[in-house]
């Protein structure tokens, strides 16, 4: 017999709004997706997230406890409640165990999505499931966009910043893994999408600068001209 999972909802601290397809279901596979990055040096206070707390904490510490707590949790109930089953984690197209996030360089990667169409219920009623809703601040007030509202947020940049309401939950099919789902996106900091890459991802990295010029003035050299486009 399946395990029925628990379900946990999560509020994240802010991240990067990467590989967003939130107003619009990504085409391909139609999925709601969104990956959520979390640098290296965020830090946000508990209190703002109403939890208990407030001294500053790194937001890929806080979001690896949440993430990696729930996993222990599933399997542990998986093993407790099919003690002689042999389980197998989800794998990718390559055969690999899924990955739900990721540590890199840049930070703390989180994998969401969310399926899109329809379906039919129990009573063989069919329905559309919802996309993400997406919140924004007026004023003093955080209100829920409507669906012609969010259309500004079609296509995000990877340099917006904002947090996401997660649902959490864990499944027992012919494999056992976990949903990621974010079922709620608030933009903080919007940067519309353009089409052009970061300047990073164009291999513009930053280098050390030049120490400034000397106020001692040096005798003067003879200087050899620099080659230009048009010299052979």
């Amino acid at each position: 017999m399946a395990s029925k999972s628990p379900t946990f909802m999560l509020t994240t601290p802010y991240a990067n709004l990467t590989y967003a397809w939130l107003h619009k279901p990504e085409p391909k596979y139609g999925y709601y997706q969104l990956t959520l990055v979390f640098k290296p040096d965020d830090v946000f206070v508990p209190a703002d997230l109403g939890l208990q707390g407030v001294e500053p904490i790194n937001s890929i510490e806080f979001m690896l406890d949440k993430l990696e707590g729930f996993k222990t949790q599933w399997k542990e109930q998986l093993q407790k409640e099919n003690p002689s089953k042999k389980f197998t984690w989800s794998r990718d197209k390559e055969g690999n165990p899924k990955e739900y996030w990721k540590t890199t360089e840049q930070g703390l990667e989180v994998y969401c999505r969310m399926p899109s169409g329809k379906r039919t219920n129990k009573q063989g009623a069919e329905f559309e499931l919802p996309p993400p809703k997406f919140a924004e601040q007026v004023g003093d007030t955080v209100v829920f966009l409507t669906k012609e509202e969010s259309a500004k947020y079609d296509k995000l940049s990877p340099e917006s910043r904002g947090q996401a309401y997660l649902r959490v939950q864990g499944f027992d099919l012919d494999e056992v893994g976990m949903r990621i789902q974010p079922v709620s996106v608030i933009v903080r900091s919007y940067v519309p999408y353009d089409g052009i890459a970061s300047p990073e991802a164009m291999g513009f990295m930053p280098t050390k600068q030049p120490a400034p010029p000397s106020s001692i003035e040096e005798p003067s050299q003879a200087v050899n001209q620099s080659a230009s486009a048009s010299d052979w």
